[in-house]
């Protein structure tokens, strides 16, 4: 991570680590304000296929070390367990109005453990980031035209919009 206290007019020199676990990829991340504390989101295949976990920091400590694998500031994500074979990429995450994360990803949703075979989905959590469940699969697509690349954006106090890139 680096950062900016200048609205971007100059940056941080040496970045620091946020997330890390060993021969694996802390990937894709994308965070939000969550009361006191950081949450990002990330893919995490520390066990088998990619996965949804969230890290976090509180603001006051503000990454102070990374967040390993062991970490208790490392959860997965979703409350249901997934199988290992189950792949789900690519995450995004934002804050309703009433506090509540929302989630999104892609996920092998034909079965294939393909992620090329993915689709949108979107899980909501509690007002801390956490107990994530699946809600919905916004966009109906065919697995010879999958959705990927998935974000979420708060448009107004009551409109999320979903966007996601359907080839085909």
């Amino acid at each position: 991570m680096i950062w900016s206290d200048d609205n971007g007019d100059s940056w941080s020199d040496k970045p620091l680590t946020v997330s890390f676990t060993e021969g694996c990829r802390d990937g894709m991340p994308v965070a939000a304000l969550f009361g006191d504390e950081i949450v990002v989101v990330i893919e995490d295949n520390r066990i088998g296929e990619f996965k949804l976990s969230t890290v976090r920091s509180r603001l006051d400590e503000n990454w102070s070390c990374p967040v390993t694998a062991g970490s208790p500031d490392r959860d997965f994500a979703l409350i249901k367990d997934v199988p290992d074979s189950s792949y789900m990429g690519a995450p995004y995450i934002v804050r309703l109005p009433g506090g509540e994360a929302l989630i999104s990803y892609q996920a092998n949703c034909d079965g294939s453990g393909r992620w090329n075979r993915s689709c949108m989905e979107i899980a909501i959590g509690d007002r801390e980031a956490r107990n994530f469940k699946v809600v919905c699969q916004p966009f109906r697509t065919e697995f010879d035209s999958p959705g990927l690349w998935n974000s979420l954006c708060m448009w107004n106090d009551s409109t999320v919009m979903a966007l996601s890139s359907i080839n085909g």
